[in-house]
């Protein structure tokens, strides 16, 4: 049985996706991904712009190297690499080498305690993926750079493939937007029950994702709805919808414990 990278299996998703018709804006994903750079090769044959996370030791070039077919020597099979690749640097070198002006304070969102934001740089850099095999492999695009104030080092970094006019902020902003992405995952498993499936089939398995995604998506728009009024959150919209069921009903809709109607009021 062969199992297929977690790449492999997203670039299936995504062309499924593609395939019926559901129109794909920016794809995110973290280092577990992003450095994979097949991964980002599939998404550019697919003509997707995408930010991705990728580790320090990522390699890049700050200036463009292009793929010359290597001259014919007059002997044996025709070179098809080129063996005079620059030596390229790791993400963490560039941003070492960076200089103070090139970095900026960014605010991505408000927070429970404020604005949230840090300091970012963004340069543009080539992947250098394949040159060990002294191939070209990646395009020329964006190195995003996360180094908050006092730290000794840089904590994360991203490659984008998104035009060379797209700014600092716009840049910043699809980098965290992941951090929605985790927020609803998080609420997914802990609000509906999405982690709680304990079968061995898929039917069984992709019903209760379905369902899952369908009570999240009705309680996403309550708390929208609510927040006009009520200023609810997620969680608390959740338990109002199952306080009024259980006084409808006098069972609790989750674990089935039975309660006197008159005493949910």
């Amino acid at each position: 049985m062969r199992f297929e990278p977690k790449w492999e299996l997203a670039l299936d998703m995504i062309g499924r996706t593609l395939e019926l018709g559901i129109p794909i804006g920016v794809v995110i994903a973290d280092a577990g991904y992003g450095i994979a750079g097949k991964f980002r090769e599939g998404l550019r044959a697919r003509q997707l712009k995408y930010v991705v996370g990728v580790q320090q030791n990522t390699g890049v070039w700050l200036t463009e190297e292009v793929y010359v077919r290597p001259e014919y020597q007059g002997r044996g099979y025709p070179r098809k690499r080129r063996y005079d690749l620059a030596e390229p640097q790791s993400v963490l070198q560039v941003a070492q080498a960076l200089e103070p002006e090139a970095w900026r304070e960014i605010t991505w969102r408000q927070g429970t305690k404020g604005e949230i934001k840090s300091r970012f740089a963004a340069v543009r850099a080539q992947p250098s993926a394949g040159h060990s095999h002294h191939e070209i492999r990646d395009v020329m695009g964006w190195l995003l750079i996360e180094w908050p104030e006092g730290d000794p080092e840089p904590s994360k970094y991203w490659i984008s493939n998104l035009p060379e006019q797209t700014s600092l902020r716009e840049l910043v902003y699809w980098a965290k937007l992941r951090w929605w992405v985790e927020q609803n995952y998080e609420q997914l498993k802990q609000e509906v029950g999405l982690d709680h499936f304990e079968g061995r089939t898929w039917a069984g398995w992709h019903h209760h994702v379905t369902l899952c995604m369908i009570a999240f998506n009705f309680l996403v728009l309550e708390t929208i709805r609510a927040k006009k009024t009520t200023g609810w959150t997620l969680p608390q919209v959740r338990w109002e919808l199952q306080r009024m069921l259980i006084g409808m009903l006098g069972v609790c809709p989750l674990c089935r414990r039975r309660y006197r109607v008159a005493t949910i009021t």
